[in-house]
């Protein structure tokens, strides 16, 4: 509606099969985002509503990022599920200078607190100390601005979940 406020809706139809135990449901996402002045935003979004609340899980979340420098912005976020407790998450982008023709890389170091899962087996969470850290996520990012790689971006996730594994996100 302004040039800093951003609203979204989304709609969604869900369908599950459990052993021949069948059910559809229809469900909406909301969310706003609020960008002020001086690199500050605000958000909150709810996803999951429907009308009947025991067949799809809802979520509320709300969170909001300050950029300290041209190259470090620090996130932070409170999520609650409808099946279990608050849950906080806070991270910290380091954004490196542009390089032509290929764009921004951005370094992501989070933590989020979720159940203690175990010691996880990945061996470079071993050689450096971490594998008994829960919560702590990892990320790289390319964001090309160049005509000549139309526009896109790359980013990685790495999430220890200890004695789960380790969960690899890749967005293209």
């Amino acid at each position: 509606p302004t040039e800093r406020l951003f609203l979204g809706i989304g709609a969604k139809g869900v369908f599950e099969d459990y052993f021949g135990n069948t059910t559809a449901n229809f469900g909406m996402d909301g969310g706003l985002l609020w960008v002020m002045n001086g690199g500050l935003q605000l958000g909150a979004s709810i996803l999951g509503l429907s009308f009947d609340d025991n067949k799809i899980p809802w979520s509320l979340r709300t969170g909001a990022s300050y950029r300290l420098t041209d190259s470090m912005t620090i996130t932070s976020d409170l999520i609650q599920y409808s099946d279990s407790k608050a849950r906080i998450g806070t991270g910290v982008i380091f954004e490196m200078p542009e390089v032509e023709d290929v764009g921004v890389l951005s370094l992501r170091f989070g933590y989020y607190s979720a159940d203690d899962q175990g010691q996880s087996n990945l061996g470079i969470l071993k050689s450096f100390k971490l594998h008994r850290t829960s919560g702590l996520s990892y990320g790289i990012g390319v964001d090309s601005q160049s005509e000549s790689l139309y526009r896109m971006s790359f980013d990685y996730a790495l999430v220890p979940l200890g004695a789960l594994g380790t969960a690899h996100h890749i967005n293209f």
